[in-house]
């Protein structure tokens, strides 16, 4: 996964775009209402200038926290840096 993160975080800066990594859960009803409100494709303004990368934390639980995005709660958004690493930026 920190290579994916690192790819896609290096490429949304390269293309001007502040990259992002959003986890959720398909079992989460607030991470339903962030993808029904922000994520939809119709309401692609809510991040302008922003990549978003979406991550499953069912999916992905074992290999989070090694790439810097553990937490204790869901839906989370991290702004990364080029490397793919969380920068703690908004």
């Amino acid at each position: 996964m920190p290579g994916q993160l690192r790819h896609g975080a290096g490429s949304a800066e390269g293309g001007g775009l502040r990259p992002y990594a959003y986890v959720g859960a398909v079992w989460c009803g607030p991470c339903k209402e962030v993808e029904r409100r922000l994520l939809a494709k119709d309401a692609v303004d809510n991040f302008h200038g922003a990549h978003v990368m979406k991550l499953d934390a069912d999916e992905w639980d074992a290999a989070l926290p090694s790439a810097g995005l553990g937490s204790n709660a869901v839906p989370a958004f991290f702004r990364l840096g080029r490397d793919g690493r969380p920068s703690g930026g908004k």
